[in-house]
């Protein structure tokens, strides 16, 4: 059985809501932008793979592979606000500290809906067929 992705974007909604009591605000907020990323990241994937011949070698270099295909098909706003989402997502697994936490998970909401908002049909499980 394939994940179904959009379980993150769902994951990441559901922890904006989880009390701080629980669990920290950091933690919540660097989880929210990565589940967020991640999310657009396999919706992107999914598009690529159904509007192009183009096959991303799953690997270390995915996400790169991901964003210059994304250019070279022309789709420079889809390849930009995946780079920046991206690199939001890459600061909060790899940095130990972020300056205005709180402003890059506004902007990361920004771009997480940019992207999920242009290819809603594609971040959806497809449906099985009887």
């Amino acid at each position: 059985m394939n994940f179904d992705w959009s379980k993150f974007g769902k994951f990441s909604e559901w922890l904006e809501k989880v009390d701080d009591s629980e669990v920290d605000e950091e933690t919540r907020i660097r989880n929210m932008i990565s589940r967020m990323s991640y999310h657009a990241y396999h919706c992107l994937l999914n598009w690529v793979g159904q509007h192009s011949s183009y096959k991303i070698e799953l690997g270390e270099q995915t996400h790169k592979s991901l964003i210059n295909h994304l250019y070279k098909i022309k789709k420079t706003d889809k390849a930009k606000w995946y780079k920046q989402l991206k690199e939001y997502r890459e600061q909060c697994d790899y940095d130990d500290e972020i300056i205005s936490l709180k402003d890059t998970l506004n902007k990361s909401k920004i771009l997480y809906h940019h992207i999920i908002d242009s290819l809603s049909q594609y971040s959806k499980k497809p449906e099985i067929q009887d």
